[in-house]
């Protein structure tokens, strides 16, 4: 397949990348930042493709709020560039995006007079290894609500042994990353808040959560954090971007803003009193 990635510079897009490289694709490569290697005239990229990957970044606003201009940028630039050569687009976005931007950048296509195949395919990797897990995947997602380009995009990833799951909405799939990312976030919270107790009574901490991880139901992502708050791009965007949109649908997100206090509190525990930590006990 000729296959064009969008944001091919992107902890995402390279190992994207690398990954569709090692089953012998087609790729094409595109980012706005200049590099070795990367077309950086989208038109010269597109025409002769048999999809778009679009992996750019989705960043926070000042109100923690999801900043999608990058993505309908190129949104835009798509789907004018498709009128210009007369043909219609399948495009895979990965960026990760609150429910209904995947929908909303279909009708930004259709705008331009095009029949688009649009799909939503979420990542699951950690930046220091994105290589790594983009070749063995925890699972292998991909919401769209035409079956057919659904298949196409997993067969996309048919040389790679994971659970494949597939929706046929876009929502759905977009909802997958917000529920990994805020749940792995509740978790090291969560044992964050307990360390408080393993402290104040001099127990060993970690020991205790060794014992707890035994419990194969309860397993071990984001058992381990040590004291240590959650960061990163993803969790603390993720996060903010789960609080905004809620508050914008009218649903209850206390429990989302309880776990994002509590991180707040790890990250400036030096700055509180003995009695605010205990509040938050």
């Amino acid at each position: 397949m000729r296959i064009v990635i969008i944001g091919a510079m992107g902890v995402v897009g390279s190992a994207l990348a690398k990954y569709f490289d090692v089953f012998s694709h087609n790729v094409v490569l595109n980012d706005v930042m200049n590099g070795p290697n990367i077309e950086t005239n989208l038109a010269s990229c597109l025409g002769r493709e048999d999809m778009i990957f679009v992996c750019v970044p989705t960043p926070s606003k000042d109100d923690g709020g999801i900043n999608l201009d990058i993505v309908e940028q190129v949104t835009r630039d798509i789907g004018r560039i498709a009128r210009i050569k007369k043909y219609d687009p399948s495009v895979v976005y990965k960026s990760t995006m609150i429910p209904g931007s995947t929908a909303r950048m279909e009708e930004i296509l259709i705008t331009y007079g095009l029949k688009p195949k649009v799909a939503y395919s979420p990542e699951f990797i950690r930046q220091r290894c994105a290589f790594a897990d983009m070749l063995a995947p925890s699972r292998i997602v991909v919401g769209s609500p035409d079956e057919e380009f659904a298949d196409s995009v997993m067969g996309c990833f048919s040389g790679t042994e994971a659970p494949k799951i597939t929706f046929d909405c876009y929502e759905a799939a977009e909802l997958v990353k917000y529920y990994a990312n805020c749940y792995y976030a509740a978790r090291i919270s969560f044992f964050n808040q307990m360390k408080q107790f393993a402290d104040k009574l001099g127990c060993d901490h970690n020991a205790i959560i060794r014992a707890v991880v035994e419990d194969k139901t309860v397993g071990v992502h984001g058992s381990d954090p040590t004291g240590v708050p959650w960061g990163g791009n993803c969790l603390l965007k993720d996060q903010s971007a789960m609080i905004k949109y809620g508050e914008e649908l009218g649903v209850y997100t206390r429990v989302l803003k309880s776990i994002q206090d509590m991180n707040n509190l790890m990250i400036h525990k030096n700055k509180f009193k003995s009695s605010d930590l205990t509040r938050w006990a």
